[in-house]
């Protein structure tokens, strides 16, 4: 079905016009026979008469170059985010300077480190895939 936009005052009073008519044929109805019956009268012709609105024009894809720099954009801030995570744990450490990891607390923290440099790393390629695209010719 069409979408279609009324954005003159005119138009929106006669289509409030239009709805308050069929609301009171609707409630003085006597079956739902009726009700498709008026439905069916009014409604469909009406629908049909109306103007149809062109479609929004679909967006145009982004460059390859764009799309590789964003990619590398979210690997870096999930990289940031796992910093902070493991920079507010180790500030934690007494004054003495010393921090007491668990054997799991150890394997914990060198799994989240290799983390955080694989996806430092993984964007560093994606930067250098978005160097390696052409440039766009101009329009």
């Amino acid at each position: 079905m069409a979408k279609t936009i009324l954005t003159a005052p005119e138009q929106q009073a006669d289509l409030a016009d239009i709805q308050a008519k069929l609301a009171a044929l609707m409630a003085n109805a006597q079956d739902d026979k009726s009700k498709k019956q008026l439905f069916n009268a009014i409604m469909q012709p009406l629908a049909e008469s109306l103007p149809d609105v062109p479609s929004e024009k679909a967006p145009t894809p982004l460059l390859a170059s764009t799309q590789c720099l964003s990619a590398a954009s979210e690997k870096l801030s999930e990289a940031a985010y796992l910093a902070e995570f493991i920079q507010t744990i180790s500030l934690n450490v007494p004054h003495d300077g010393e921090l007491l990891l668990q054997r799991g607390q150890v394997t914990g923290f060198y799994f989240a480190m290799q983390n955080t440099i694989d996806r430092i790393n993984e964007a560093e390629a994606l930067i250098d895939e978005a160097r390696k695209q052409p440039e766009p010719l101009p329009a």
